[in-house]
């Protein structure tokens, strides 16, 4: 068992291996693979080539074209969680606030709800302008 353990080592030396981007294409994969029993060919195919991706940037050996392209994905990744995030605490403070965009800068503002006409300064540009809350 130790020597199969040697000789994948000796395989995997110099190569990319398992990285984010491969563990979600590998995930995707079999995702589709498991709904291609339910539904036509086409699914099925789309998932073999997302297995065959995954495959070929774990054994590939150009690993600085492989850590850019994860490095691609990651940066995706915490963008879209960042956008999520900000958009659920908007959700979670819209009873008791408000969210105003500067008319010259397009900074967003909180103000709280139920002041009625209040004058509002911009803290980025320091232009004044009147709402109700």
């Amino acid at each position: 068992m130790n020597r199969i353990r040697q000789k994948m080592q000796q395989f995997m030396y110099g190569r990319n291996g398992t990285d984010d981007l491969s563990r979600v294409s590998l995930w995707t994969a079999l995702i589709l693979m498991i709904i291609s029993i339910f539904t036509n060919n086409i699914v099925y195919l789309i998932g073999m080539i997302f297995l065959f991706y995954s495959i070929f940037r774990m054994y590939s050996r150009n690993i600085g074209a492989r850590r850019s392209e994860n490095d691609k994905f990651l940066y995706f990744c915490s963008q879209t969680g960042n956008s999520f995030r900000k958009f659920r605490a908007q959700l979670a403070d819209r009873k008791t606030h408000r969210i105003f965009r500067c008319p010259n800068c397009r900074q967003k503002i909180r103000v709280p709800k139920g002041k009625g006409n209040i004058l509002i300064r911009c803290p980025k540009c320091g232009i004044e302008f009147r709402k109700h809350t």
